[in-house]
């Protein structure tokens, strides 16, 4: 299909037998390989833990232009005092040699688990930044005269079982549902939880009160540790 668009729109294809044979051989070999970075079937993007450490290595790496900040902790965390889940980690980006005031820009990756591309495209973009300042006047730009916070994963616990290959979508909240515990359909829908505005939208496909339901909002405004966090961390950052 995208062959004959191209040749719909008058563009000249050409088919590179060699390097369509290597890409086909590289795939199958990665495929038979042992992974050992990465969400398994997907070795581009990072887990949970390899998340949290890039974050890690980022502000060792550069003080200067990135503070490492804990944002809250998940419902397994708070449920096990810290035994299992995890906290919620974000990196703050500014140049800290130019004193402010500055705008604040905030980035969320990762509130609904299975959406593996956002968690690894907020990463990738605190990286970009800090990789080119100095040498890209775009990024030497927006670190000198903006305060960006970037929230890779805003769901760690429920990441963890998508990560594991179910089709997870909320957090790992397993008090309301009431079906098996490797039940997608447990947990909150953490998106549709913020206390702005909850139960204020309440078609099918906007939230719902069925606690096993994919959209499911809650028992109440901002119920889930992890809105909790947030909110309270938007305070600290932007004016009411």
């Amino acid at each position: 299909a995208q062959w004959q668009r191209l040749v719909a729109e008058s563009r000249r294809v050409v088919l590179d037998p060699l390097a369509t044979a290597q890409a086909a051989a590289s795939q199958t070999a990665s495929q038979a390989a042992i992974q050992t970075a990465g969400i398994p079937g997907y070795s581009c993007y990072r887990t949970v833990e390899e998340s949290h450490a890039s974050l890690r290595a980022l502000a060792e790496l550069f003080p200067m232009l990135v503070r490492e900040v804990k944002i809250g902790e998940s419902w397994q965390y708070v449920r096990s005092t810290g035994q299992q889940g995890y906290e919620l980690r974000g990196v703050v980006l500014t140049n800290r040699a130019r004193p402010g005031p500055k705008p604040v820009f905030l980035l969320i990756g990762a509130i609904h688990a299975r959406e593996y591309t956002t968690a690894e495209t907020a990463l990738r973009f605190a990286e970009q930044l800090v990789h080119s300042y100095g040498r890209d006047a775009d990024a030497t730009w927006l670190l000198d005269h903006v305060e960006i916070h970037v929230i890779p994963q805003a769901n760690p616990d429920g990441r963890k079982r998508a990560e594991a290959g179910q089709w997870w979508r909320k957090n790992v909240n397993s008090d309301l549902c009431g079906v098996d515990s490797d039940s997608y359909g447990l947990g909150v829908d953490l998106n549709r939880n913020s206390s702005f505005k909850w139960n204020q939208c309440t078609s099918d496909f906007c939230s719902s009160s069925d606690p096993c339901a994919l959209t499911y909002r809650g028992p109440f405004p901002a119920s889930e540790p992890e809105t909790q966090a947030l909110e309270t961390y938007l305070r600290t950052i932007f004016p009411d």
